[in-house]
């Protein structure tokens, strides 16, 4: 299963990162392995990170002429970082644990 479906969050702005998380994974597979495609993901995430910093995120409650229109969990900045990173992570630890 690919990380597409295990995407925690709000679903519409996780998606586009976990696509680009999938292809920087497969990128750095043992069968494929094309590092550059993948530096150029970890690029991206990492611009978006840098806009995000920006952004207030933890804001739940949308609210339109006083009241509450929708009422949602958070996504913070941690979950988000997650998303990015946590699948590559992982794949590397497994890549060094097999060297030793």
């Amino acid at each position: 299963m690919g990380l597409s479906g295990q995407v925690g969050g709000s679903p519409s702005f996780t998606f586009p990162i976990a696509q680009l998380v999938e292809v920087a994974v497969r990128d750095l597979s043992p069968g494929i392995k094309y590092p550059r495609r993948a530096v150029s993901v970890l690029n991206r995430l990492g611009a978006a990170l840098a806009w995000l910093s920006l952004r207030h995120l933890d804001s739940d409650v949308r609210l339109r002429d006083g009241w509450v229109r929708l009422s949602a969990r958070a996504l913070g900045y941690g979950e988000v970082v997650g998303v990015m990173f946590d699948m590559i992570r992982l794949l590397i630890e497994k890549a060094t644990s097999h060297r030793l």
